[in-house]
């Protein structure tokens, strides 16, 4: 099978990361999220974020993104600056629901939801008019439990 331009792209930047490790290494624990538990004793809904920084979706920095999701266990999970290879490597978690945004032109600046409730509706909004943004943002509609 041949590999893509934009799959080429996103391996090297991976490499590109590993061979400039960052200045503090990141290490997750769980023990460090806030839990909330809702007004009242009330369920609650967790949610992570995390910008993968258009970082190769392959090697170990990838690896401890999706260690991170897992050992979250958030509820819903909010990507930026995703691309094609990440939603492939997206793929191997136990979410039902996702939809992924990335922008026809750009190589980098997609956006993923990850949900354990439906997704509604999922719309991608540009800030094209605000000075320096590049990227747009997803917003969706997720049918929650009563």
């Amino acid at each position: 099978m041949r590999a893509s331009f934009s799959d080429a792209i996103s391996d090297l930047s991976s490499l590109a990361y590993q061979l400039w490790p960052p200045l503090l290494p990141y290490r997750f624990d769980r023990s460090l999220l806030p839990r909330a538990t809702g007004s009242r004793g009330e369920p609650s809904i967790d949610v992570l974020t995390y910008n993968v920084e258009f970082s190769g979706a392959a090697g170990a920095a990838a690896d401890r993104v999706i260690d991170a999701i897992t050992q979250a266990s958030a509820d819903i999970v909010l990507l930026q600056e995703t691309n094609p290879a990440w939603e492939r490597r997206l793929a191997s978690l136990e979410y039902r629901h996702v939809h992924y945004h990335h922008p026809t032109r750009q190589l980098a600046g997609g956006c993923a939801v990850l949900s354990r409730f439906p997704l509604a509706e999922c719309r991608a909004i540009s800030f094209g008019d605000v000075a320096g943004s590049v990227f747009p943002a997803l917003a969706c509609a997720v049918d929650t439990p009563a």
